[in-house]
């Protein structure tokens, strides 16, 4: 995701998402977030962020030398930001048990300060893959009633 500046031609924020569904949210941290962040922070990426924020950027109003300038920012670790978010049971709940659980965030990517690090969970009481079908079944019902009346 970037962020545009509302007056100059600039991005003044990049975030890389890492998005993960599990049931072993640690182990999935530790073993892929953790690395693909890494990857990124350690410039091995570059290509990657320089390409999704041309992407992006083509559908700014940002063009020419301006868009080129602006997509380069993404590689300037000052204006960058990582998220990752996990899905949780409830049991991790308390403030010392996310900690672990997000723990060694600030080694990887060191040289950020903690708001570039940003750490969410999403609780799910129940099997992810039952709670994804019922949400699913509700996104379908609601889609076909928008369907009927505005087409």
């Amino acid at each position: 995701m970037i962020e545009l500046d509302e007056v100059e031609a600039n991005v003044i924020r990049a975030t890389i998402f890492e998005d993960k569904c599990t049931e072993n949210p640690r182990k999935k941290f530790k073993q892929e977030v953790l690395r693909s962040f890494g990857d990124y922070h350690n410039d091995r990426r570059c290509n990657e962020l320089v390409a999704c924020a041309v992407a992006l950027i083509k559908e700014s109003d940002i063009n020419g030398t301006a868009a080129t300038k602006a997509a380069a920012r993404v590689l300037d670790r000052a204006c960058r930001s990582y998220r990752a978010s996990l899905t949780v049971s409830s049991h991790i709940s308390s403030a010392a048990k996310r900690a672990k659980l997000f723990k060694d965030y600030e080694v990887i990517l060191d040289q950020l300060n903690q708001d570039q690090r940003v750490a969410a969970i999403f609780t799910v009481d129940q099997p992810l893959r039952d709670w994804f079908d019922g949400l699913a079944g509700q996104v379908l019902t609601v889609l076909s009633k928008y369907e009927g009346r505005n087409v």
